[in-house]
């Protein structure tokens, strides 16, 4: 039986898309046949691999990645050891299911486990779903991780056409791209849908912060008062959504509920003021026929008609025009993401780990 070993060394354990994208592939992947493994420190993917059924292995004595400078720097002067436990960690596992083949998620699990990879042969498949930054392109760790991606045996992987080009120039090795999906409603009637959707309704899924451009959807309902605004996440700017009487602040509720959200909501706004390397909620709110404005530096647009496309400059004085024409929009919307299936995503990973 073939053996995926999925790692995972946060920062922080929270739930997000990148965590439901890799149980997915997850359980896609024991569909096919292979024995999947989690070797992680995240509390979320252990509770999923519990939940699920999946074998774990907790990896609590291993350093978070290092993607801040307090991290980094334990990062760093434990380094040697937990080098040594990586190893130890490597030939347990070969032992336990012969060969394998790595899943990394973190940078800290793409430097430990990522080195004895390359130094023992081992496949490897490095997911990068993060935005990139100077956690990357300053660390000086960014050496070690040239190196273990120099394996003919390692792929980096990432989500989007733009993430793509972003990593190739900041690593300069070749990435592939497998743009990520969902699980589609593939025949529904949309014109019956909106005959329940409220025109007025505008809505934020995301992190309540300025890099999601939260601050700019609170000045659009502002300027808005004849519309509805409602918001689900959380953050640092929730307070400020208090005071505006037509904008209803949900905070997080269940990804489950979501849909029926999508469903009543005319738009869905994202104006993202830095790169997005997806963001899953277009995607979501586009099945449910709901009109996304994205702004240009969100991944998914590299697949979107630029009708659903703003330039995060010229976004808030571009609402109104993309209100009105977004009444006439949801089938559109509805088309587009169809291709977001997340079985032709999992059958493009299958086809990568099978040509390892």
């Amino acid at each position: 039986m073939k053996t995926v070993i999925i790692t995972r060394l946060p920062l922080q354990s929270k739930l997000g898309g990148e965590e439901l994208h890799t149980l997915g592939v997850a359980l896609f992947l024991r569909e096919q046949g292979y024995q999947v493994v989690f070797a992680t420190s995240c509390k979320i993917l252990n509770a999923m691999a519990k939940e699920h059924g999946f074998k774990k292995y907790p990896l609590n004595n291993f350093p978070a990645s290092p993607t801040s400078k307090i991290s980094l720097l334990f990062f760093i002067l434990t380094l040697p050891f937990s080098l040594l436990g990586a190893m130890f960690e490597m030939l347990v596992w070969r032992l336990a299911y012969g060969k394998f083949t790595l899943y990394c998620l973190n940078l800290g699990d793409k430097l430990l486990f990522g080195f004895w990879a390359r130094v023992f042969g081992i496949k490897a498949v490095f997911l990068e779903h993060a935005t990139i930054g100077s956690w990357l392109t300053k660390n000086p760790l960014k050496r070690l991780l040239k190196w273990n991606l120099a394996s003919s045996k390692c792929q980096m992987v990432t989500v989007s056409h733009t993430m793509k080009q972003i990593l190739e120039q900041t690593l300069g090795v070749a990435c592939a791209e497998i743009k990520n999906g969902i699980e589609l409603d593939k025949n529904l009637n949309i014109s019956q849908i909106n005959a329940f959707r409220n025109p007025k309704q505008i809505l934020f899924v995301g992190r309540q912060q300025y890099d999601k451009g939260f601050d700019i959807f609170l000045e659009i309902a502002k300027q808005n008062p004849d519309l509805e605004f409602v918001a689900i996440g959380s953050g640092s700017l929730k307070k400020e959504s208090q005071e505006i009487p037509n904008l209803k602040n949900l905070g997080p509720i269940e990804h489950s509920e979501l849909k029926k959200w999508y469903r009543q909501s005319q738009m869905l706004l994202l104006p993202t003021t830095t790169i997005d390397p997806f963001g899953l909620v277009v995607a979501e709110a586009m099945n449910q026929g709901c009109v996304p404005m994205c702004s240009n530096l969100v991944g998914a647009t590299d697949y979107l008609d630029n009708k659903f496309v703003c330039h995060i400059e010229k976004f808030k004085f571009s609402f109104k025009q993309y209100y009105q024409n977004s009444l006439n929009l949801n089938q559109e919307a509805y088309k587009q993401s169809l291709q977001f299936d997340d079985k032709q995503m999992f059958q493009d990973y299958l086809r990568l780990l099978n040509a390892l």
